[in-house]
């Protein structure tokens, strides 16, 4: 069984779609990842650079692991 955890401070974005068109997650059974963007946070606080963790959790969803974010 092969959990990733990633808090890697706003890059989890780059490295989760560089993983899936590699097919890494086929290795992966479940992926914890720090969500800099939680739903509900204001547009002027969102971190620039970062992607809306329900766009990580549905591509990483769509690669067949379930993912579990925390802020």
């Amino acid at each position: 069984f092969v959990v990733l955890k990633l808090d890697i401070e706003g890059m989890e974005h780059d490295v989760v779609r560089s993983m899936g068109e590699r097919g890494a997650f086929a290795v992966v059974d479940e992926v914890f990842f720090e969500c800099h963007d939680p739903p509900g946070t204001p547009q002027e606080l969102r971190c620039p650079a970062c992607v809306p963790c329900d766009e990580l959790s549905q591509y990483m969803e769509g690669s067949g692991v379930p993912s579990h974010a925390w802020a």
